[in-house]
């Protein structure tokens, strides 16, 4: 317990602060709510917008909403280890998300940057369970940007000076 009590004091100390605190009555998590998440195009695109609206909205836009998010998904594929009669077992899955970050009264990109994930998969003879591996790794791939940019806009929200 003392240990805890001695590990807080020095975080303090060094200006620690944690990023969901509140400070003047508001908080980084709330102001996410600010932020209006612009139509994706693409299913990973939906599926992208989907997990940041429950990231990020939980419930619900915030009355004004003072920033408009834009982002665009790529996706590679590829496939790696080749056998002898040349189909491959194993297929890579690379998604890249450019964000930016416009604050809707000046028009002003306030803050932009790319998210990646990847993810690998095996290829089996059945199409089936190639078709669902790849949309396994798609999804995963929504939920980890999300949360990714999820912190990002936090951390923006909790440093970006009150206007």
């Amino acid at each position: 317990m003392a240990a805890a009590v001695i590990l807080l004091l020095c975080l303090s100390a060094c200006g620690f602060e944690p990023l969901y605190a509140t400070r003047d009555g508001r908080s980084a998590a709330g102001d996410l709510a600010e932020i209006r998440i612009n139509a994706i195009p693409d299913r990973v695109g939906q599926q992208l917008r989907n997990e940041l609206l429950d990231r990020l909205t939980p419930r619900g836009p915030a009355p004004r909403q003072l920033y408009a998010l834009d982002i665009k998904v790529s996706e590679s594929r590829s496939e790696l280890d080749l056998r002898r009669d040349t189909t491959s077992t194993f297929a890579k899955l690379d998604l890249t998300a450019d964000f930016r970050l416009i604050e809707i009264a000046t028009g002003k990109v306030v803050l932009s940057g790319q998210s990646k994930f990847a993810s690998s998969y095996n290829l089996l003879r059945q199409t089936f369970a190639n078709i669902s591996a790849a949309e396994d790794a798609r999804a995963r791939g929504a939920r980890e940007i999300s949360d990714d940019l999820r912190l990002r806009l936090a951390d923006f929200m909790a440093t970006r000076k009150p206007g």
